[in-house]
């Protein structure tokens, strides 16, 4: 039960992050923003129609070839270390989402790792969403 509710925590995860990339376009015209932004809908509309698919019974995980896995568990690395050099955070809520999806098919040999990498990778995004600082800066109070 609790296995299956992972993938649908991942693609909620890309909802709430094509949510944030449209808010962000909106006021930065920048080209990680619309290409984070494309790869996040292609993203979605694949991970859902897996999903789709594979909750309905017309495909086994086994059917599918391992390097689509691998790749996916690397594009999540390649993000995530282009995300944290540049401290962007809806690529690191990307690489997280791409990691707790792929937990579901690796389960047995390295899913609770990739579950670990993804909680980490959120808490690292959360830490660099508010700068580090539980208190944002601009409502610290100061002793004269």
């Amino acid at each position: 039960m609790l296995l299956g509710v992972i993938p649908v925590l991942a693609i909620l995860l890309l909802g709430f992050n094509i949510h944030l990339l449209v808010k962000e376009r909106r006021y930065k015209k920048s080209w990680i923003s619309f290409s984070m932004l494309g790869l996040n809908g292609l993203l979605f509309v694949a991970f859902t129609f897996f999903l789709l698919v594979y909750m309905a019974g017309f495909v086994t995980i086994t059917t599918i070839p391992p390097f689509v896995y691998w790749f996916l568990i690397m594009l999540g690395f390649i993000i995530e270390g282009m995300s944290l050099y540049k401290k962007y955070v809806p690529g690191q809520m990307t690489a997280a989402a791409i990691h707790l999806f792929v937990v579901l098919p690796t389960i047995f040999s390295i899913g609770i790792v990739l579950l670990l990498v993804a909680i980490i990778e959120l808490i690292v995004a959360m830490m660099n969403g508010t700068g580090g600082h539980p208190v944002p800066r601009n409502k610290q109070t100061t002793t004269p």
